[in-house]
């Protein structure tokens, strides 16, 4: 959904992956993580490298990984392995 904020355009998105939900609040000079919910039986763990946000649902047996950045617009990556 985009949306405006101090004047500026912001694309917020909500993320379902089988560790768990995340929303991401994507735009071109600040990127971040508005919330990071682990399933049952996962644990999370959100960086905040250069212009990206990386959120990581780990389990024993399972990781669910979402890369999002800001490149001409929002980006994001779903790994699930």
């Amino acid at each position: 959904m985009w949306t405006e904020e101090d004047g500026q355009r912001v694309y917020l998105r909500s993320f379902r992956l089988q560790g768990g939900m995340a929303a991401i609040r994507f735009a071109p000079r600040a990127m971040d993580s508005i919330s990071a919910t682990p399933r049952q039986g996962y644990a999370v763990n959100v960086e905040k490298p250069a212009d990206a946000v990386v959120v990581d649902f780990v389990s024993a047996g399972h990781r669910s990984r979402l890369e999002a950045s800001w490149i001409n617009g929002p980006q994001w990556r779903v790994i699930e392995s």
